[in-house]
């Protein structure tokens, strides 16, 4: 149970990073 839980956080982690280095990309462009 714990290592679904965990991969799943781990997975939105990286979504997360992936979303602030696009909105930093945005930012930069503007």
């Amino acid at each position: 149970m714990l290592n679904k839980i965990e991969k799943a956080y781990k997975k939105s982690d990286v979504y997360l990073e992936v979303l602030s280095y696009l909105v930093i990309l945005i930012v930069v462009g503007i």
